[in-house]
């Protein structure tokens, strides 16, 4: 069986708009950010 699943993973910052994040687009990731990285891709192994 093919995954054929596509997703986006947007880093934290301002909303996006026309295709871009805003504001600090490559900061460092919290712990906090990384559990939420865990928890929200942990279904797509």
């Amino acid at each position: 069986m093919i995954n054929t699943t596509h997703f986006l993973q947007l880093r934290h910052g301002l909303p996006e708009q026309a295709g871009h994040l805003l504001g600090r687009s490559n900061p460092a990731l919290t712990a906090l950010g990384w559990q939420q990285m865990q928890r929200g891709t942990a279904r797509l192994l």
